[in-house]
């Protein structure tokens, strides 16, 4: 339901990209990353890895994939920090109100700026975007047709590649995926004990929707020490 919200202003990339929802999953897919470009700033340690103490998210890539990368950005109010994407036309971070902006973030978002931990000294226009979603990030059928929201089939749907390894990008050998349930719920729900519950119980393909919502609750057992 991109386009009831957003008609008109789909146009990041131009061209035929405009409005055309069904043709940004062609980039925006589960084996997105935009890890190449952290390499490409010099974040990285002295083994050529990327150094995820000098990221602004503490880690070594994020993928764009498009439900991860909508659950993350419509439903921010749920993560205790902001999605940040990497790009070579810029380094873009979507936060709710109150979030804090992370160390090395330049006060400067309308010029190039030092890229914190670079090498190389690169720098880059920096975005902060505040996101206010005016309804809940419960009520998915805000953007999703009836029916068509439940966690997806594990055996069908496409695994997500939260880590695309050192190797050359042919060899996924290295390569770190989680399941579809967890790519899709992780994007709101992106709590260290949210995460391990959806990442390491087998995916939970079972999960429901209102599981996954009290357990983000501060009051609820799933936050307990």
């Amino acid at each position: 339901k991109c386009l009831e919200c957003h008609r008109g202003t789909l146009y990041q990339h131009g061209g035929d990209r405009v409005d055309n929802e069904q043709l940004c999953v062609v980039c925006h897919n589960p084996s997105s990353s935009e890890k190449s470009v952290r390499v490409g700033y010099g974040i990285l340690n002295s083994d050529g890895t990327v150094n995820t103490s000098a990221t602004y998210d503490g880690k070594s890539a994020e993928t764009y994939d498009m439900r991860y990368m909508l659950h993350a950005i419509h439903g921010v109010e749920k993560r205790n920090n902001p999605i940040v994407i990497y790009r070579s036309r810029g380094i873009f971070a979507f936060a709710g109100p109150d979030a804090v902006k992370p160390t090395g973030w330049p006060a400067d978002e309308t010029t190039p700026q030092p890229i914190y931990g670079s090498t190389t000294g690169a720098t880059q226009v920096h975005g902060w975007t505040v996101v206010d979603y005016p309804k809940p990030a419960s009520d998915c059928l805000a953007c999703h047709n009836a029916g068509l929201y439940e966690v997806p089939d594990q055996t069908k749907a496409v695994g997500l590649t939260v880590e695309p390894g050192n190797a050359p990008w042919g060899v996924q050998t290295d390569d770190v995926i989680i399941g579809p349930a967890a790519g899709a719920c992780t994007g709101c729900h992106a709590t260290a004990i949210v995460r391990s519950h959806a990442q390491h119980e087998g995916y939970l393909a079972n999960v429901l929707k209102e599981d996954m919502i009290a357990m983000s609750q501060p009051d609820s057992f799933w936050n307990m020490p």
